[in-house]
């Protein structure tokens, strides 16, 4: 199996989907390609890996319980093979935009007004004022995914831990795009 990581900082175009200032636009080639939406499972471990090295990761998660909408459940973690889980889960679904995975040293308090403001308004500036380190966000179709860290050191950790297992090429908007419509 290949594994290539995609990387554009501070993308101009609204076809991702997401918000765009300070972003690192995130996007994978995987060959084989057996996986159609969202992130296949060779992107989701490596992601968890790179984020939980930087960061400790707090998601929304259901566990099949019938819970309010204003009633959250949130998963918080250091450990990826339990941060994996943020692209799988049904009620909060990655490919929808329905996902955030909030990045921090010890996770502060995760409002229902945080949620409306990062995963329903797409501010992830929203979490940096929250006191978040970061915040990772799913693009159009979850099929790209859009980093905000607020910290440039805590960035250079997540890059690292990806070029560890993976080839990772920053590219430009334009070439990030043909990357990604040319496989």
């Amino acid at each position: 199996m290949e594994l290539a990581i995609l990387i554009c900082r501070s993308p101009q175009s609204s076809d991702w989907e997401l918000p765009l200032r300070d972003c690192l636009l995130i996007g994978w080639i995987v060959k084989p390609e057996s996986f159609e939406g969202g992130a296949p499972w060779p992107v989701r471990h490596l992601l968890s890996q790179a984020l939980c090295r930087a960061a400790t990761v707090s998601y929304l998660a259901h566990d099949g319980e019938p819970v309010p909408r204003s009633k959250h459940r949130i998963v918080t973690t250091r450990e990826p093979s339990v941060a994996t889980a943020l692209f799988d889960d049904q009620a909060y679904p990655w490919t929808q935009h329905g996902q955030a995975a909030f990045l921090s040293d010890e996770a502060p308090a995760i409002t229902a007004k945080l949620l409306t403001e990062v995963v329903g308004q797409r501010n992830p500036q929203a979490a940096e004022r929250a006191g978040f380190k970061g915040v990772l966000l799913p693009g159009v179709d979850g099929a790209v995914a859009g980093l905000w860290m607020f910290d440039a050191d805590e960035l250079d950790v997540f890059i690292e831990t990806l070029r560890a297992s993976a080839e990772v090429y920053l590219l430009s908007e334009d070439d990030f795009r043909l990357a990604l419509t040319t496989e």
